[in-house]
This record gives C-alpha cells, structure tokens and sequence, in this order.
C-alpha cells in the first residue's frame, strides 16, 4: 500500500506539502490522544514554536510496542522527525527515552548522529515519565502552565509510533490502516508486539496470541494503570489503541 517515491525527494517538500499528506492519510496521535496530526503540526507553527519533543517513554508499565519500534525503525523515526521539523517550524527536536531502554537508545542515538537538529536524551524510567507534561519537565526544565498547551511554551510533542507513521505518510503516501500494539497481562497465552490492521476484533486478536486463561476477569485497551474495560470481545481495534491488556 502506497506509492514509492525517490531517495531523498521527500526532504524537499515545504511544511505545507508535508502537513497536506499526514491530513490525507489519517495520521493522529498514536499516544492515546488521537488528536488529528495535521492540526496539531499546523498549529504549532502558528504558534511558532522552538523545541520538538519526541515521547520515547511507554505511557503504562507492561506496554512495549514503542521500545520495539525504536529498536527496528530508528531510521524512519528520525526521518519522521526531520519532516515534523520542517511541518511545525522548530529549530531543535528532542527525543526523550527511558533509561530502561538502553538498546533503543543506541538505536535512535547512531540514526541521528549525523544530524546536529536532533539530540535524543535518556530520561528516569519513573512512572508517568510518558506524560507529556513530566517529559517536556525533564527534557527542557520548562514548565506547561495548568490549563495550558505544550505550544504556550514554544514546546510541540509527539509520539514515537506518530512519528514513523508521519514518514510513511510523506514519503509513500501511506494511509494509517495498522499500528504496532502490545497484548500483555499474566492472563494472555502467549503476550507479544503485534501489527494489527485497524478494526480487527479483540478477540480475533486473542486467538492470535494464545488466547485468554479461565481466571481472566477483565480485559484492558490500555495497561494496568489506566486502561480502559472493553465490555464485549468483538469490539475492534482502532488508531488510539497501544495496548492490550490482562
């Protein structure tokens, strides 16, 4: 799916170009939020912010799918963040990663090492380390006033899985169809980081990874901190969903 394009070509595309092809493939905030990723880049520009931050901390314990994508896709993570640059306007991108990722740290470390735009900084793996607000804390010592964007403080933030879907975007014209989610718990068969195509059902999803136990009481869209009850098997899997889990 999608078109190939040439080496390089897509690094000449101006910020309006760019920020037009993640509206056309459906790109959104793959943190949760699902807030549409064209606006979000738009409105940063208008707000003309400096700093890009890149969330490299798992929002739930147990969730991992970030941590792969990093240590398999660190190319096209940091060639997402070059055309996020150049959409939202910022002179300087950060991505934070937990200390307890070590190898996606290298990952992401040697893929950016040529470009003097982008620093990728190891941050406490202390649990809400993934809030966007404790992450712009520890990476700028900034503040986001109560009530309040990211954008008041020249600060715009995005997801490592936004990332790599802003580059499929661009460069092939790629829409959003699939995402990297963790199905994990104690309850599941056999727990894993799965490709799994928008509005699969969650229990086709089970099956997939070795079933449920019989003590299972609850399943989670989400992890254990604060994911959500899903309250029937059959429901599907949409773009702001990261986890599963039991």
């Amino acid at each position: 799916m999608g078109e190939r394009a040439p080496q390089g070509s897509f690094y000449q595309l101006s910020a309006a170009e760019i920020i037009s092809r993640v509206r056309e493939a459906g790109i959104v905030g793959l943190g949760g939020a699902g807030f549409p990723t064209a606006a979000k880049l738009q409105f940063a520009r208008n707000a003309a912010v400096h700093t890009l931050v890149i969330n490299g901390g798992e929002c739930e314990p147990y969730l991992t799918c970030d941590d792969v994508a990093m240590q398999h896709y660190a190319a096209e993570i940091v060639a997402g963040v070059r055309l996020m640059l150049t959409a939202c306007g910022a002179q300087q991108a950060i991505i934070g990663i937990e200390d307890n990722k070590p190898n996606a740290i290298a990952q992401l470390r040697l893929a950016a090492s040529e470009d003097e735009q982008i620093q990728v900084r190891s941050v406490p793996s202390i649990y809400p380390m993934g809030s966007e607000r404790h992450l712009i804390k520890c990476v700028t010592g900034k503040t986001v006033p109560v009530g309040k964007l990211s954008n008041s403080v020249g600060i715009l933030t995005h997801n490592i899985a936004t990332t790599r879907a802003v580059y499929q975007a661009v460069r092939f014209h790629r829409p959003l169809v699939s995402r990297v989610i963790t199905v994990s718990g104690r309850g599941i068969g056999s727990p894993r980081n799965v490709e799994v195509p928008m509005g699969t059902p969650v229990h086709e999803l089970l099956a997939w990874c070795g079933g449920i136990s019989d003590s299972t009481e609850r399943l989670l869209f989400g992890g254990p901190m604060m994911g959500q009850v899903i309250s029937s098997p059959y429901i599907p899997i949409d773009k702001t969903v990261g986890g599963f889990w039991r």
